[in-house]
Parts: structure tokens; sequence; C-alpha cells
């Protein structure tokens, strides 16, 4: 995969994608466009074994499965995404300002030959090379590109995961608890 920051070579143009329409609805909203997916809780329990396993997390491995089925279904090796990324590193700061995300793009070459642990590995080297340069915001990527007179990539699909079940950490089961919220001393 090539750094979502430092782009090399040439971006692939956005294949067609499996649930591409031919024109948008005029009736179109941006938030009607997410698409759930999963698999079988039994998968979904082997999945989760092979990614510890492979040291990977819950992210990256439902990463590599939906770029794996994309690859597939359009027909095409490379696959470019985007997802979004949080720069804050004091997690304290999160509670009072909010998360601060950037939408960062994450290029494949599927390569069929790989094992899907290996598949993993790149996966996840792909996520850790764009954690490293996250902070770098979408839209001065896109003016450096422009400056260059490299094509600034589109961002037509972006990926997140969402683990519903509560994490286990050894035979110990974490329930989230709800709390209030309440106000802050300063008037927020």
């Amino acid at each position: 995969p090539s750094h979502p920051a430092r782009p090399s070579g040439e971006i692939p143009p956005a294949p067609v994608r499996p649930f591409q329409r031919a024109a948008a609805p005029a009736h179109a909203e941006p938030a009607n466009g997410s698409m759930m997916w999963g698999v079988d809780a039994e998968v979904s329990e082997r999945l989760n074994g092979l990614a510890r396993q492979q040291r990977v997390s819950f992210y990256v491995a439902r990463l590599a499965v939906l770029v794996a089925g994309l690859v597939r279904e359009a027909r095409t090796p490379r696959i470019s995404l985007a997802t979004y990324m949080s720069v804050r590193n004091r997690a304290g700061l999160e509670g009072v300002f909010g998360p601060f995300m950037n939408p960062v793009l994450l290029h494949f070459r599927f390569q069929g030959h790989l094992t899907f642990r290996q598949w993993l590995a790149v996966v996840h080297e792909a996520v850790v090379a764009a954690e490293a340069n996250g902070d770098v915001p979408h839209d001065q990527l896109c003016d450096w590109l422009a400056a260059r007179g490299q094509a600034v990539p589109e961002i037509k699909l972006i990926f997140a995961a969402r683990q519903d079940a509560a994490p286990r950490i050894a035979d110990l089961a974490i329930r989230r608890i709800y709390m209030p919220a309440r106000r802050m001393p300063w008037g927020m």
C-alpha cells in the first residue's frame, strides 16, 4: 500500500463499485449512504480468534475482509477507500472537546497469492502507516497534491467498524456503563 501522506506513484482510478448507481437520485441524502454489513456469528468468532492469533485489531480484520470482498466483486486488484483516524493523543480531551478525526486514504493492491493471514499483515501495515500520518488534514494533503500536478483521489467509500459485543480481556467481560451527562463547571 502506498503511504497516505506521502503519495508515491499513480493513484489508482476509482473502480466501479458493485453497489454503485449510474446516477445519484435527486432526493439522495449523504446520511442515507450508509451500508451495514457483517458476517455470521460463528464466522465472526473465528475471525476474532484469527485476529488475536495474528495480533491485529477487530478493525483491521474487518477491513481486510471488506477489501478482499470489494476486490472480488469489483474485479480489480486495486482498491482505495477512506477511513477516519483520531489524531487526538490525549484521551482526557475527548470528553471535553469531542474526538477530532481526519479522513485518511488507504490504497490497497490485492495480491491473490497471499493467504488471508498474510493479507491481514498487509492491511495492518497500511493502517499503521496511515495512523503515523493521520494528523495531516485531508484538505491540506489535497492542496499539496494539486500544487504538484498530481491527481487528488476522490473519496467514494469510507470504512468504519463497530464492535457491538462487549470486549473481553482474558476471561473478564467488560460492560458499558452509561452515565448521565454532567455540565462542566465552566458552563459548557
